[in-house]
């Protein structure tokens, strides 16, 4: 699959959070990110990993609960970051260039602040 570095949403993008924020930027190390130490200062590695979001039919399928936020269609995602259409129903938010993880954190913050609370999705047993 050619993946495809993209600056805006080009659908409605999904991830559970919670009732207060998407979490984007709770990143788990590595498995979605790689890191590496310079100079004591924590750097994300521009690899192609990032955090991850849904499409709406995956975010449906999903076997998971919490709060769904949206980012809309259209969203221009902020500079130093990228969307990735890494697998079918998939997209990761990756940093453009090695980065340091506190700036990483930095620019997901500011992303969330464009997302939307939807709703509160349940595991239907």
């Amino acid at each position: 699959m050619n993946v495809e570095d993209l600056f805006m949403a080009p659908e409605d993008l999904f991830r559970l959070g919670n009732a207060t924020g998407p979490r984007l930027d709770n990143i788990r190390r590595p498995k979605d990110v790689d890191t590496t130490e310079i100079n004591g200062i924590l750097v994300v590695i521009a690899n192609g990993k990032g955090i991850s979001l849904s499409t709406k039919d995956r975010i449906e399928s999903t076997p998971m609960s919490g709060w769904v936020w949206k980012i809309p269609k259209g969203t221009s995602v902020p500079v130093g970051l990228k969307l990735l259409n890494d697998r079918p129903g998939h997209y990761s938010i990756a940093p453009t260039s090695n980065i340091p993880l506190d700036e990483f954190k930095g620019l997901l913050s500011k992303l969330a602040l464009k997302c939307q609370k939807v709703f509160k999705k349940q595991i239907v047993l």
